[in-house]
């Protein structure tokens, strides 16, 4: 499957009954073509539309605390030449904290922030300083106003957690990010808490993107052997339904998931999700198992899919 858009679209549209998954993954494939895989995470933070790999990073599937406000300008920015991920950012509209959490397996990962000082108000040192790690003040730290600033930082999700989150947290005026990256730290899962040092950069691009492991969402149901929330990711959460069952499942279909991905199911008359990924060849695999007793039959349930990419509305 290949696309060259912002957003790859996976529909299922019900003919009888309801459509349902039990669980959905993608990953990037490693084609002969030269085509950059994504990070697992790129948000363009306060942003009303993608940027490129950079989905615009709807606070209501990440942001919580706050309240948060979104900023834009027209500035030209130095340092990069994404100077359109530097004119958005969200920041604390109180001056307090806010936190994006991201529901990702177990792992070790790195974490890139953008920002650049493009309020007048704060563009001067000492103007804004905000917690991440420790004090920041992107206007000294950049070396002026309107300059792209990036650093990156080690995070790990343990065994059980199924949570990565990044809080800022004001110390004068209100704390701000422009964009999110979020990488394995070596472009696969599961790699343990190793050690990673901090790095500091001013007037740096958008970190090189590493090969994405698999994403592997438990539809309509709670982390669980390696499969996280798909809610982020559904598109018509409000029409659609979840359920889940007790009943014995067999998994010796070649590639089936664990038992427990096929207890639990999304279902409605049409349901969708959307990722928002840049142009490549990936690979998407469906897991589905028939449990509702008035349907195991032959025609009982008939849903069509689709999946191709689309610009991102």
């Amino acid at each position: 499957m290949t696309r060259q858009h912002s957003t790859l679209a996976v529909v299922a549209a019900a003919f009888a009954t309801a459509a349902a998954a039990s669980a959905v993954l993608f990953t990037a494939l490693s084609p002969a073509a030269a085509v950059p895989a994504p990070a697992v995470l790129a948000l363009s933070a306060g942003a009303s539309a993608s940027s490129g790999p950079f989905a615009a990073d709807n606070p209501g599937a990440y942001v919580s605390g706050g309240p948060t406000a979104s900023y834009n300008v027209q500035a030209a920015i130095a340092g990069t030449t994404r100077p359109d991920l530097y004119r958005s950012q969200r920041y604390a509209s109180n001056r307090g904290a806010f936190t994006y959490t991201f529901p990702l397996p177990a792992g070790a990962y790195v974490v890139t922030l953008h920002w650049a000082e493009t309020w007048s108000g704060g563009a001067t040192p000492g103007g804004r300083v905000f917690n991440v790690a420790a004090g920041l003040d992107i206007f000294v730290a950049a070396g002026g106003a309107n300059t792209a600033l990036v650093r990156s930082y080690p995070a790990v999700v343990e065994e059980g957690v199924t949570d990565l989150a990044v809080t800022f947290s004001s110390v004068v005026q209100n704390a701000m990010i422009s964009a999110i990256e979020v990488h394995h730290r070596d472009g696969t899962a599961g790699d343990g808490p190793e050690e990673a040092p901090d790095t500091e950069e001013g007037g740096e691009e958008p970190s090189a993107v590493v090969p994405l492991a698999t994403l592997r969402l438990n539809a309509g149901g709670p982390a669980v052997a390696g499969y996280i929330p798909d809610t982020p990711y559904v598109t018509n959460g409000a029409a659609t339904r979840t359920w889940s069952s007790a009943t014995s499942v067999v998994t010796t279909a070649p590639d089936a998931a664990p038992a427990a991905i096929y207890a639990t199911q999304r279902w409605g008359k049409e349901l969708a999700y959307t990722f928002p990924v840049p142009a490549g060849t990936y690979n998407l695999r469906l897991h589905f198992a028939e449990l509702y007793d008035p349907v195991a039959v032959v025609g009982g349930r008939v849903f069509s899919i689709t999946a191709a990419g689309g610009a991102r509305p």
